[in-house]
């Protein structure tokens, strides 16, 4: 199977560590970081994509920036349901945080 979850956490991860870091949230800047964040993902894909010609895959991938207040105590809860072919298909979850920003990034592998 091409969709090797430890692989793709580690990418998802350094992605965020590369493009934002121990940045202070601004909203301003959250259409540009999700943006290069999911192109930068999505690249790297590729790549795996290329290594494994022996199984195509469609990637989704979905991002979310929020804002870490302290005076504010906002929550947020999300849910995923897919139905698909639990050995070839795979789905991958990272939260990630710094000081002021949280990112929640979902990663979907569907076998083509």
């Amino acid at each position: 199977m091409s969709f090797t979850i430890d692989e793709i956490k580690t990418i998802v991860k350094q992605v965020l560590h590369d493009r934002i870091g121990e940045k202070q949230f601004n909203y301003d800047y959250t259409r540009q970081w999700n943006t290069d964040i999911l192109t930068e993902i999505v690249h790297r894909l590729k790549q795996i994509q290329d290594r494994n010609l022996n199984q195509q895959m469609k990637y989704v991938v979905t991002v979310l920036i929020g804002e870490k207040t302290k005076e504010m105590k906002l929550g947020l809860h999300t849910a995923l349901c897919c139905l698909w072919d639990g050995t070839t298909d795979g789905c991958v979850t990272v939260k990630w945080e710094n000081k002021s920003i949280f990112s929640i990034i979902n990663v979907f592998g569907l076998a083509v």
